[in-house]
């Protein structure tokens, strides 16, 4: 199996299960008036988070290292991507020293 293909094959699960923790976040959600979700309890979210380095270990274990720093890097990207999408807007004003 390509290096690519490995990497995308364990970027998969990985990307459904970040989504899962970031969608599902009870401090976010807490911030969000009127939504109707409800959080993932700590036992859900510890789930989730113990999934989530199998594809690594997986990669590791097969002997595909390229992949494995691929994966982890694009696994971090998109956590960060995420936090990103989710985050609400500044409620500060602009500083009018830097503009």
């Amino acid at each position: 199996m390509s290096t690519l293909a490995a990497s995308l094959l364990a970027l998969l699960p990985s990307t459904v299960l970040l989504v899962l923790l970031a969608l599902r976040d009870p401090k976010r959600l807490r911030n969000l008036p009127g939504n109707g979700q409800t959080p993932l309890t700590p036992g859900q979210r510890r789930a989730l988070a113990t999934l989530l380095p199998f594809p690594g270990l997986a990669l590791g274990l097969f002997g595909q290292w390229p992949a494995l720093l691929i994966w982890l890097g694009a696994s971090c990207s998109l956590g960060w991507a995420l936090t990103q999408w989710l985050a609400p807007g500044s409620a500060a004003p602009p500083d009018p020293e830097f503009d």
